[in-house]
């Protein structure tokens, strides 16, 4: 196993880590349910933001927008290919019931696209954070817009929708990129920089510990026919057809190798709190997040040492 993969696999296992110390203290009973509503909405609405601001001002600059542009439009073209998949294969689910089945095509359009990417790419490239918030741009607008409308339907409104997708996460991305086009970011004093990259960096770490805490209420069995039937499609067949795909495109080397990180995702870590939000079935999504992200520890690896071995991934110095 070579250092990159071996980085990969350091990242998630202590992703996992932090996972396992939210389920401790909710079975010690640190933290309730109220808490993990409380804290998530905290970090959501203050952490994430400071997460964006703090990557992009120091990784984004004018010089690379014109290379990083297809970014959004591949990050909808991968949720595109996943609903397909998803739509055609639902009815493989032993459990037939609706929300299960719109569950399953929401987590096969929807990955880990933004949590673990970050961590991967501060693993083997740091600088590579600030595209997973450039592809964000496109990604959250369909999350909330359409990935919302796959659990709850005609139920959500137009406004609601509107609401969602403009939230304060997409606000701050847009006038960080835009204070970067200007090159704002240089006559920013630093103690402002310091604090929002500390804050930041405390997000990752938050997030994981509030989702064992979320993953403690959905019981002890957690393995079954529809969530390994899950990890296979999130995990192999759908990797193996965006890379089939990604491949096929003139890319830029940056934005091609990106996508080759997002292909290979897990469901996404706010799946469980959308489902319980909107609709579908979120035991089945929190375990579905769970079992995908401890498999990744393996398959992540494996494949970009695999990819490494074809020449389709190059790497970066």
């Amino acid at each position: 196993m070579n250092d990159m993969s071996l980085s990969v696999m350091c990242s998630i296992t202590s992703m996992l880590g932090m996972c396992a110390f939210g389920l401790i203290a909710r079975h010690l009973k640190y933290i309730d349910e109220d808490d993990v509503r409380k804290w998530n909405k905290f970090i959501m609405d203050f952490l994430i933001p400071m997460l964006i601001f703090s990557s992009l001002i120091k990784s984004f600059n004018r010089e690379q927008a014109l290379d990083m542009w297809p970014l959004p439009f591949m990050g909808l073209l991968m949720i595109f290919i996943g609903t397909v998949i998803g739509y055609i294969f639902r009815f493989g689910l032993k459990n037939q019931n609706d929300d299960s089945r719109k569950m399953f095509v929401h987590m096969c359009a929807f990955s880990n696209t933004v949590m673990l990417p970050v961590v991967i790419w501060v693993s083997i490239y740091e600088p590579g954070m600030a595209w997973v918030f450039i592809m964000s741009l496109g990604l959250s607008s369909a999350f909330w817009g359409y990935g919302t409308f796959l659990l709850a339907g005609s139920k959500i409104t137009l406004r609601e929708k509107v609401k969602n997708i403009f939230s304060i996460n997409f606000i701050v991305l847009i006038l960080t990129l835009t204070m970067c086009l200007l090159d704002i970011p240089k006559h920013l004093p630093h103690p402002a920089i310091v604090i929002a990259d500390g804050m930041g960096k405390a997000a990752i770490p938050l997030i994981l510990i509030i989702l064992g805490a979320s993953v403690y209420s959905t019981g002890k069995r957690i393995i079954s026919f529809d969530v390994i039937y899950v990890a296979i499609f999130r995990l192999f067949i759908i990797p193996i057809v965006l890379i089939v795909v990604i491949c096929l495109l003139p890319l830029s080397k940056e934005v091609f190798h990106h996508c080759l990180v997002v292909a290979l995702m897990p469901v996404a870590l706010n799946t469980t709190s959308v489902a319980k939000r909107y609709g579908g079935d979120s035991d089945f999504a929190a375990k579905c997040v769970i079992v995908t992200m401890i498999a990744s520890m393996v398959t992540i690896p494996v494949s970009l040492m695999t990819l490494h071995k074809m020449g389709i991934w190059i790497g970066f110095d």
